[in-house]
Parts: structure tokens; C-alpha cells; sequence
């Protein structure tokens, strides 16, 4: 009987650093999902900025989801319209992971209009390059914005995200005044580890993909360096390399 052929090289690399990875440390997230402060007050007005406000009755400090106070939200002072520039930034003071996050427009005690439909993150940590928008594995970087003033929309980051600042930039397919308010849920990051370097996977054809899409490092030259990916999310693969964790298409 002839021997079943050796595994394609790229699945050996990534087995191996994966033994060696969660050695050191992996995300543990079914307990990390408490607000983070924005609601509370937890989190400092200090450590609430804004890339800019339309008047300082909606300036960065009044981006605090379920709280009614100021003008009622954050408001930038441009329309939002694609690839924009606007953004609400919240310092969460050190490292932590970051597992859902939660926007709302502006009520404004039922004078508000504003919210957004759409929206991406970007989160940064010391030692990373730069900003880095977020995506879920699957290369889609936009998250579910608002429908109306008041209800609140959460989305569950798969896989989480290491973090100690967090951006929210509202995103529309057409110029939009927008407003947000926003929290986030988690627990203080404390395995230590804050990058890892590893050769990247590749495509195969039309048939799989072995690169991981959500590492948040500096990719050059088939190489990925100074960021975290999937061999520190916490979340267990499926056991057939062609789907992915959560049994969907071909392991993208």
C-alpha cells in the first residue's frame, strides 16, 4: 500500500507554532465579557478622544453608550462617507481583550437623528507599528451599525482582540451625518504574550486558504511579525483545515 503524501509544508509550520504558542499563553474568553467602563464612568472623560466634534455639546466625552448627557452623543463635525477619517477613540488604560463591542446614535432625549448604519474598529497596542482595522478571519472588516436612535447594537468579535486603544469608525457608501455611542466588553489581558513572528500560510488554488487574515502584525515577504493572530485567539479550529472554526466555506 502506497503511504499517504506528507502534509503540505505550510500545515506543518503552522502545527509546529502552534504547539509552541500554546505553551506560552492562548486566550481564555468564556468568562471576558464585562463593560469595560464607557456606561460606568470607569473609563475617564481623559481617555475619550476624537479625530474632531461638530460643537462641543457632542465632542468625544459623550460617546458613552446608554448615557443621555451633553448634546446626547459623539458627532464629528464632516459627513461620514466611506474611507473617512473620522473616528472615536477610547484608551482603555492597558492591555485588554476586547470580545464584543456595542454602538447606539444619538437620542437626545428624542430630539436626535443621527446614528450609523455601518461601521469598522481599529485597535492599536504598544510595540505595533500601527493601526490595525480589524477583521474577522474572513477578510470582512465592516461590523453592524444602528438602525434607529436608541437600540443598541452589539457585535461579538470572533476572534477577540488584544487591545489598549480602540477606534470606531463610522462608515457609509454615501456622505451621512453620523452619531455614536459606544461600550466595550472584555476582561484585562494578563498572559503576557504581545506578538509572535511566524512564516505566513498561503492559498492553494481555489480550494483553501492557510493565511491568517486576522493577524494584526506587519506581513512582508510571506513573513508575519510584531502582531497576534489565530494561534493566540482562544478559539479551536475544526478538525477538517478546509473549514473554518466556525464550519463555514473553505477555511478562509
Amino acid at each position: 500500500m502506497e503511504p499517504p503524501p506528507p502534509p503540505p509544508a505550510a500545515l506543518v509550520v503552522l502545527a509546529v507554532a502552534g504547539l509552541l504558542v500554546h505553551s506560552a499563553t492562548c486566550l481564555h474568553t468564556g468568562q471576558c465579557d464585562a463593560a469595560l467602563g464607557m456606561q460606568s464612568g470607569a473609563i475617564p472623560d481623559e481617555h475619550i478622544s476624537a479625530s474632531s466634534y461638530f460643537d462641543a455639546a457632542v465632542n468625544a466625552i459623550y460617546g458613552r453608550a446608554h448615557v443621555e448627557a451633553g448634546g446626547g452623543a459623539w458627532c464629528p463635525r464632516e459627513m461620514v462617507y466611506r474611507e473617512g477619517l473620522q473616528y472615536l477613540e477610547v484608551n482603555l488604560g492597558a492591555l485588554h481583550v476586547v470580545t464584543k463591542v456595542e454602538v447606539q446614535g444619538r437620542f437626545g432625549n428624542g430630539q436626535g437623528r443621527e446614528f450609523a448604519t455601518q461601521y469598522k474598529l481599529q485597535i492599536w497596542r504598544p510595540n505595533m507599528a500601527h493601526w490595525t482595522t480589524y477583521n474577522d478571519g474572513r477578510g470582512e472588516e465592516l461590523l453592524e451599525g444602528n438602525s434607529n436612535t436608541y437600540l443598541a447594537q452589539t457585535s461579538q468579535l470572533s476572534p477577540p482582540v488584544v487591545a489598549a486603544r480602540v477606534r470606531f469608525v463610522p462608515y457609509s457608501d454615501h456622505p451621512r451625518t453620523v452619531c455614536m455611542r459606544v461600550e466595550l466588553y472584555g476582561c484585562r489581558y494578563t498572559d503576557g504574550l504581545v506578538s509572535y513572528s511566524m512564516p505566513d500560510g498561503d492559498a492553494r488554488g481555489g480550494d483553501y486558504n492557510l493565511r491568517d487574515l486576522t493577524y494584526d502584525g506587519t506581513r512582508r515577504g510571506g513573513w508575519l511579525s510584531g502582531g497576534l493572530g489565530q494561534l493566540t485567539d482562544g478559539e479551536t479550529g475544526h478538525t477538517n483545515f478546509r473549514v473554518d472554526a466556525l464550519g463555514r466555506g473553505r477555511g478562509e
